[in-house]
Formats: structure tokens, C-alpha cells, sequence
């Protein structure tokens, strides 16, 4: 299965760009620019929308891009940012996962320009960081489950992969504009932005707090895994105000038929766009991005909205 997703990707963005040296390699002034991307996992679609962004503007740019698909696994894209590095790449342009602070520093330090994308990395050492607010992302959430509740109510909270960035700030923007409205959070648990950990997640809360009015999870995976819970115990899940984050083809498939009531798209394939737009801007000329942070604006969708 993990071999297939990663031949769709490979398919999608073209053949991986080969190591330099030996009898393929030209005059360095006739290679094209070359940019690595450690993927997180080719098959989950906002990772897959971050590449073939970054693809498309590689392209246009004149830039090639070396993709490497890292199936979930930290340690597996550490490695990838080392194999990256010793196939020549310029630039690399990642979504960290946690632990991959010293990959990206000894990156650096071999002369390969670091850009972040969806996720920081904790380290100063990267070019620029190009992604949304996820600390805005979460007051959205809030305000949308406080809007449909009419203030009044108990939410429950699934949040992401412990230590991520965009699990850590959409939790603390989603908190921050709960605890100051009429809205209670019952229970807040990790289901670490998988779709079977949600239902699992959700199943055993409902237990505790059968009486809840709203779900928040901070990816579509875990929140359509809470719709699963409930639809499994015969909760209506149209008759809960429920919200997720990715704008994934699955969460905008239940909002169609009622089960999900919104879900935040953080736009991937602008935030892969910028990142690479810069980056090739840097490597040829030395232009700096004119901030260290560089967001792009989230989008609510719902029902009314597709």
C-alpha cells in the first residue's frame, strides 16, 4: 500500500531527480535548480496538494523538484533529509515532523537552504516559514462552534499529534476563544490526526460525556473518525455541530450529505507555492523573503459554500 501511494506520487510530480556525479552529470550552469522535499506521507491528501503546489511552481520556475515520501515515520524523514542533501539538492522545502529540528540544522550547515511549509520547525535556521495561522485556524473553529451553538453549550475537543506545530497552535487558538465565551469544553484528548484513533478517541468520550452538543478536531481525518463514532452508536451526527481542518475531498463528501457541518482548508498548494517561489528566489538571486513568517489566508467551508 505504501509503495502505491508513493508510485501516485511519483507519477503525479514526475521521476525523482538522479544523485550528480558519474557519467549523467552535465555542466552545473545546463542542471536545472534542484529542490528536495521530504514528503510526511505522499498518500494523505494535504501533503499530496503541498507537492504538486510545490511541483507546479518548481516547474514554472525552472526548478526540479526531488520528492522522497517519508510514510508517517520521523525517523524515516530525517534520513530523507540526509539522502536529499547527498543527492545535491540547493533547497529543501519541508513539513517537519516532530524531531526533525537536527536534520534541518546539520541541512543547513552543509549549505542546503531550508524552507518550512504547514509545520515550524523549532530552529531559526531556516530561510522562512510559509504556511497559515494555525493559532487562527483554531479561533475560526471556535467561533463557528460558538455561532452555531448560540454561545451556550459543551464542545468536545480532539486535537492532533502531540508536539506537532499545527496541532499545538490550532489547540491554542481554539481554547482561547472558547473559555471566553458561554461555550464549555467537556473533555480535550489527542487522536494524533488519524482517522481510526478519532473514532476511538470519540467513542470512549461519548461514554463520559453523553450529553455534548459539539465536536472540534484539528484535522478531517479525526473528525470524520468522530462521525464514524457517533453514526456507530446511533447518534445523529447532523443533529451536533461539528467542524474539522484540511478542506480534504472526505470531509467535503460528508459535508455534502449533512454529516459534517464545516471543515477549515488551509489552502496547502499556496502554501508549497510561496515556499518554493522564495526559495528559487533566494538560491538565484539572494532575494530574502520579506518576512520570517509568511502566511496565507485559511477558508471556511461549508455547505453554502462548495
Amino acid at each position: 500500500m505504501r509503495m502505491a501511494r508513493f508510485a501516485v506520487m511519483v507519477a503525479l510530480l514526475g521521476p525523482l531527480a538522479p544523485a550528480r556525479g558519474g557519467a549523467t552529470e552535465t555542466a552545473a550552469s545546463d542542471e536545472p535548480l534542484l529542490i528536495g522535499m521530504p514528503s510526511v506521507s505522499a498518500g494523505h491528501p494535504v501533503h499530496l496538494a503541498l507537492y504538486k503546489g510545490a511541483d507546479e511552481e518548481a516547474r514554472k520556475l525552472g526548478a526540479r523538484l526531488v520528492v522522497a515520501d517519508a510514510m508517517g515515520d520521523p525517523v524515516k524523514q530525517s534520513n530523507d533529509v540526509k539522502d536529499l542533501v547527498a543527492k545535491g539538492v540547493r533547497g529543501i522545502v519541508i513539513s517537519p515532523m516532530p524531531g526533525l529540528t537536527p536534520a534541518i540544522e546539520d541541512a543547513v550547515k552543509a549549505g542546503v537552504t531550508v524552507v518550512t511549509v504547514d509545520n515550524k520547525a523549532d530552529t531559526d535556521k531556516v530561510l522562512f516559514h510559509s504556511g497559515v495561522d494555525n493559532a487562527e485556524v483554531g479561533r475560526m473553529a471556535a467561533r463557528y462552534v460558538i455561532e452555531k451553538l448560540g454561545n451556550k453549550g459543551s464542545v468536545i475537543e480532539i486535537e492532533g499529534y502531540p508536539g506537532w506545530t499545527a496541532a499545538v497552535e490550532r489547540k491554542a487558538g481554539f481554547d482561547e476563544v472558547i473559555k471566553k465565551s458561554g461555550v464549555k469544553i467537556l473533555a480535550s484528548q489527542t487522536a494524533y490526526f488519524d482517522r481510526d484513533q478519532g473514532k476511538q478517541v470519540m467513542s470512549s468520550l461519548m461514554k463520559q460525556y453523553p450529553e455534548f452538543d459539539a465536536v472540534f478536531a484539528a484535522n478531517d481525518d479525526m473528525v470524520v473518525g468522530a462521525i464514524d463514532a457517533m453514526s456507530a452508536v446511533d447518534v445523529d451526527p447532523a443533529s451536533k455541530v461539528t467542524i474539522g481542518v484540511d478542506g480534504s475531498p472526505v470531509a467535503l463528501a460528508s459535508i455534502r450529505i449533512g454529516k459534517l457541518g464545516a471543515t477549515i482548508d488551509q489552502v496547502p498548494d499556496k502554501q508549497a507555492r510561496q515556499a518554493v517561489d522564495w526559495l528559487v528566489r533566494y538560491l538565484q538571486k539572494k532575494a530574502m523573503p520579506p518576512q520570517k513568517v509568511m502566511f496565507v489566508a485559511p477558508e471556511l467551508l461549508t455547505r453554502d459554500h462548495q
